[in-house]
């Protein structure tokens, strides 16, 4: 319950939190709206001025053009004049003709400088009428930009509201599917929890008839390792008892006593040998009516006669119990104990795969012979 109810805190945080954000939003459109007036305002005012300054220099320019050419007028008149004057000193003998020239030139020159006056002034009157009409526009381009930043903020104004509201109703509808998601959480987690009592009382019980059937089969291991000890303790007294009869026997005796031990050996390899070539036989048939092919029952075989050979070794040389391969262990024979199945490994194929003796591995702590056997597929 404490889940749940720190559930719909959260929900009530989030809406609170959605409901915080809504207004913050709010409050930074607006201060950007206000910024945005601000600064068109800015560039409004900076055009007009802009505009004004290039009015004001056009007008400078006009009166300075006007100046300028008042004065080269007046120089090339006065060049002109004193051009006409020595020309009448040089030529006094030619001063009638001189004289009327003059005259003519003066006229000439007279009405050319009207002319240009007046195109001069017809150009300064047609620059100042489109300084005028530049000013017309520029103020026409910004009163048109005002009128369409005010649609724009209008509209933006409209569709931040808009949005505001979806926002605002998507809020209120997480709110209310996060109430309902909690009730059908709150119902599941129930369901869940009773299908789970339900499911650690069933593992409960199989844990403990496992436990008891583990309990039994334990029982019975350490009978068979009591039994097993025993046998060994036996074997042992048996051997230091012969080998102490043998240290305080004659040459002659202790060869006799060799040769019947080997002779021994020999009839227990050849029992032995007699009851695998048996088994083996009897697996041959059981599979080759069981349908399997002529390749599968010939690899069996040479793996079989492989194990058999390995297990007449280890009798041969004192091992008690069958002896497989590594390959073969790593099937899981029924016939043989998966928790010790390194044990069944002859000598020289155990040194060759753990990389040391039986003795070195049994001297290892549990963990890294767990480690070990799990590396060879034995565990």
């Amino acid at each position: 319950m404490n889940k749940y109810a720190k559930e719909e805190a959260a929900a009530a945080e989030a809406a609170r939190s959605m409901a915080d954000r809504i207004e913050a939003r709010k409050r930074e459109l607006a201060e950007k709206k206000a910024r945005e007036e601000a600064e068109a305002m800015n560039k409004y005012a900076q055009e007009e001025a802009a505009s004004a300054e290039a009015a004001r220099s056009m007008a400078d320019r006009i009166e300075a053009r006007k100046r300028e050419l008042a004065e080269k007028k007046a120089a090339e008149e006065a060049e002109q004049m004193a051009k006409y004057a020595a020309e009448e000193a040089a030529a006094a003998e030619a001063a009638r003709s001189m004289a009327e020239r003059i005259e003519s030139r003066k006229r000439e020159l007279a009405e050319k400088k009207a002319a240009e006056e007046a195109e001069q002034m017809a150009k300064y009157a047609n620059e100042e009428a489109a300084a005028a009409e530049a000013a017309r526009s520029m103020a026409e381009r910004i009163e048109a930009r005002k009128r369409e930043l005010a649609e724009k903020k209008a509209q933006e104004e409209a569709e931040a509201m808009a949005k505001y509201a979806q926002e605002e109703a998507a809020a209120a509808e997480a709110a209310r599917s996060m109430a309902e998601r909690i009730e059908a959480r709150k119902r599941e987690m129930a369901e869940k929890k009773a299908a789970e009592e339900a499911e650690q009382m069933r593992k409960y019980m199989e844990e403990e008839e496992r436990t008891k059937q583990q309990s039994e089969e334990m029982a019975k291991r350490i009978a068979e390792a009591k039994v097993k000890k025993a046998e060994e303790q036996r074997v042992k007294e048996e051997e230091a008892m012969k080998r102490f009869q043998m240290a305080n026997m004659t040459p002659e005796e202790r060869k006799k006593a060799m040769d019947e031990k080997v002779a021994q050996k020999k009839i227990e390899l050849a029992q032995r040998k007699a009851e695998q070539e048996e088994i083996l036989k009897q697996k041959l048939v059981e599979m080759k009516n069981a349908g399997k092919s002529a390749v599968e029952i010939k690899a069996f075989a040479v793996e079989e006669k492989k194990r058999m050979a390995a297990e007449l070794a280890g009798i041969a040389s004192g091992a008690a119990g069958p002896v497989y391969t590594l390959e073969q262990l790593r099937k899981r024979p029924a016939e043989v104990d998966n928790s010790r199945l390194e044990s069944y490994l002859s000598d020289g194929d155990f040194l060759k795969a753990f990389g040391m003796t039986k003795a070195a591995f049994a001297g290892m702590p549990k963990w890294k012979q767990t480690d070990a056997k799990k590396k060879l597929g034995l565990h």
